[in-house]
């Protein structure tokens, strides 16, 4: 694993709507960011057979080793339009033991299969071109502005994992030109 797979998303102020990050989204970013269905449902509508998840990195890679991190790209072809961070800890991992086994598979898609499984509250910000990992970085062709992400948690039962993501500029070519 590279150093640039480790780097997780770390943005400094999270706040309840997109409007309140110091800079509003467009109308087509706000509805993408106010998805409050699933995302890859969303992209799949939009690109047809063209959608597929990238599975980028797939570890337990802090130094603690108390959390499971997977980092995934949500496609349009060979388009990256979402790359989202799944940071689960081993307790819901150990107590919902699937979780591991994911692979190509979406998380989202799977969590919502399961009767027991509800999602929280979104909370948004903005990534400042420095605050972008290399990992998504270096998936950019143009250079990196300023990107919209929201994050929240899911509920299986009492555990809980926390999925960050970040929407890329291409999401909003998939949307107008059904790439």
């Amino acid at each position: 694993m590279t150093a640039q797979q480790k780097e997780s998303l770390a943005i400094g102020t999270w706040q309840p709507e997109p409007g309140l990050t110091g800079r509003k989204p467009t109308d087509e970013m706000r509805s993408w960011l106010l998805e409050p269905g699933l995302l890859t449902q969303r992209l799949r509508n939009q690109c047809g057979g063209a959608f597929n998840l990238r599975l980028v990195n797939e570890a337990q890679h802090r130094d603690d080793a108390t959390d499971l991190y997977r980092q995934v790209a949500l496609c349009c072809g060979d388009l990256p339009c979402i790359f989202a961070e799944s940071r689960i800890p081993l307790a819901t991992v150990d107590a919902h033991f699937w979780l591991r086994d994911l692979g190509q598979e979406p998380l989202g898609e799977r969590l919502q299969k399961n009767a027991d499984t509800r999602r929280g509250s979104f909370i948004y910000g903005l990534l400042a071109a420095e605050q972008v990992p290399g990992w998504i970085r270096d998936s950019l062709t143009d250079p990196v502005e300023p990107l919209w992400a929201r994050r929240y948690d899911f509920y299986i039962g009492t555990d809980t994992l926390t999925v960050t993501e970040i929407f890329l500029p291409a999401v909003l070519d998939c949307a107008t030109n059904g790439i």
